[in-house]
């Protein structure tokens, strides 16, 4: 199934863009989680300050994590996924020279120097990945779906879950993250999948847990996994998109010219 994601077409009052996506049978508009989070929870405002005070480390650092974040989930979920996801067989497929080639300088400086940084990184967390699976003993199974797209036309919302899997015997919803912290939105944004993943395919999903895979010894010594089993936030989440679609949407700038500019 497809969702084709549009760009310029609503944006909050600091002038940030919101990601929308398009029903693929009815048309209807649906925001991203990330997006509604932004608006309702106002996470907007501690990004925009980041970005002022150095707007190209900014842009640079996006980029570098936006590549690491991409490799990462290829390398761990590639073989499992139901179409191909470049890069996953051998580090060697990556086409890093096409991604340094497409990141000079006046772009977001992305080097041979970084994508050595970067491919570090994507060691870093395979070896993370495969410590859940020996030494911290969980067990994994039956990969019922990789990068599993789901929305909820009635709470005006869609996006993509990394992972469905039977985690030491659960059906389990799983989000990959590579972030120097847990953080309490993660929650949230699994209970949106999981919402809709229970009304789209008629499944029982019993638990939702982020895999936290953070490659970076600064903040993360040890390279130790953390897993996080997140709590049951549904109705709280429902609530929030209640409040985004009544509140918030009414009020949001629509003065831009929407266009497709990918099918996820």
């Amino acid at each position: 199934m497809e969702l084709i994601r549009k760009t310029n077409a609503y944006f909050t009052e600091d002038g940030d863009g919101l990601r929308v996506y398009e029903h693929p049978e009815t048309g209807q508009e649906l925001f991203s989680v990330t997006s509604v989070q932004t608006v309702v929870n106002e996470d907007a405002a501690a990004l925009v300050a980041w970005r002022r005070r150095d707007p190209k480390w900014a842009d640079y650092w996006t980029r570098y994590t936006q590549i690491r974040g991409t490799l990462i989930h290829e390398q761990l979920l590639g073989k499992f996924a139901d179409r191909p996801m470049p890069g996953y067989d051998l580090p060697s497929e990556i086409d890093k020279e096409a991604i340094i080639a497409d990141d000079g300088e006046e772009n977001h400086m992305i080097s041979a120097k970084d994508f050595v940084k970067i491919e570090e990184d994507v060691e870093r967390a395979k070896n993370m990945w495969a410590k859940i699976w020996s030494s911290e003993g969980y067990s994994f199974g039956d990969v019922q779906g990789v990068e599993v797209k789901v929305w909820r036309p009635d709470y005006g919302y869609a996006g993509t879950f990394d992972l469905l899997m039977r985690l030491n015997g659960k059906l389990t919803l799983c989000d990959l993250k590579t972030s120097k912290a847990y953080r309490p939105k993660y929650a949230e944004q699994l209970a949106a999948y999981w919402d809709a993943a229970e009304e789209m395919y008629d499944l029982e999903i019993e638990q939702a847990c982020v895999f936290r895979l953070c490659p970076d010894q600064r903040h993360n010594p040890f390279l130790k996994p953390e897993l996080h089993f997140v709590p049951d936030e549904r109705e709280e989440w429902r609530a929030k998109c209640t409040k985004f679609l009544t509140e918030y949407l009414p009020n949001l700038d629509t003065s831009g010219d929407p266009e497709a500019d990918e099918v996820q």
